[in-house]
């Protein structure tokens, strides 16, 4: 893990409300038809000048509290493909600030739990010297399978 400053950025995807009580069960979880249903809706909408992200936005308090959750692509170039997107994506901007990013290669989901568990240990740990600010932590999903889960963090 290592500490970034990150430039603000927007991400248009789709979106859904959630908590972590409620994706730990198959009958309430949301996350995984939403990015079933992003990939069925972005077929013709990404290409190689667009990268994946899934935003964690919205925190009604913590962790622990409702959230929303944002499957979307973000520009890498000046192309203005994001105006033809479909007409139910929402547009959330990624806010500058200091985030703690984790990273990891393996196999989908798989991987990205094993992130989000290894970053719930690392801040419940005494050993932590962060503070999460719960503004908009993303995943960022690189075409070499690797994964980057970057958490808004207060500056040190």
């Amino acid at each position: 893990m290592q500490v970034r400053k990150i430039e603000g950025f927007q991400v248009t995807g789709l979106a859904v409300s959630t908590n972590n009580a409620d994706e730990m069960n198959t009958d309430t979880a949301k996350i995984g038809n939403l990015w079933g249903e992003f990939y069925a809706q972005s077929d013709s909408n990404t290409g190689a000048e667009l990268s994946t992200y899934g935003v964690y936005t919205n925190y009604r308090s913590d962790d622990q509290a409702d959230y929303d959750v944002i499957a979307g692509i973000k520009h890498l170039s000046t192309d203005t493909s994001l105006d033809e997107v479909p007409s139910n994506w929402v547009k959330v901007t990624i806010p500058s600030g200091d985030y703690l990013v984790f990273a990891d290669q393996g196999e989908m989901p798989q991987v990205v739990i094993k992130l989000w568990e290894k970053i719930w240990q690392y801040f419940r740990s005494s050993d932590c010297i962060y503070t999460r600010t719960y503004t908009s932590d993303f995943e960022c999903y690189q075409q070499n399978g690797v994964v980057e889960i970057a958490i808004a963090i207060k500056p040190v």
